[in-house]
């Protein structure tokens, strides 16, 4: 045990559904991604499709939140910042992202929030949107 609050594990933990050969996972948070995403029945995966309309993947999903997180990011522009994302060159990557003045979306939960609606918290997870975000979609 470390002096930390948090324990350290020198151990994998792997996976227990009979047949599965996964390779032993480092961390339980790998671990369960894992059971949700290769053992839970369909009829209880997540799935999060692409809400721009001429986007190929608005009809094959993804089923995964970061992988959404990383499409809307990449393929869209879209101004959802990285986590740990520090201050240098923060103006120039926001000047070139894709900001709509209507809208903002939710970096936790990823839904599309119209701002003349709901502001700028979200009405599903009540996150708020960074000031940096919310202050690009201020300018003229």
């Amino acid at each position: 045990m470390s002096s930390s609050s948090h324990p350290v594990r020198d151990y994998p933990v792997c996976c227990l559904h009979p047949g599965c050969t996964a390779k032993p996972f480092k961390r339980r948070a790998d671990l369960d991604r894992h059971y949700k995403h290769r053992h839970a029945p369909e009829s209880l995966k997540e799935s999060f499709n692409c809400d721009y309309p001429r986007c190929s993947r608005r009809l094959d999903p993804f089923h995964r939140l970061d992988h959404f997180r990383d499409h809307l990011r990449e393929y869209h522009k879209e101004d959802i910042e990285k986590r740990g994302a520090g201050q240098e060159g923060d103006v120039a990557w926001l000047q070139g992202r894709k900001v709509s003045w209507s809208w903002w979306r939710c970096s936790k939960c990823l839904r599309r929030v119209h701002i003349d609606r709901s502001g700028y918290e979200c009405p599903d997870c009540r996150t708020s949107c960074q000031v940096r975000r919310k202050e690009a979609r201020q300018r003229d």
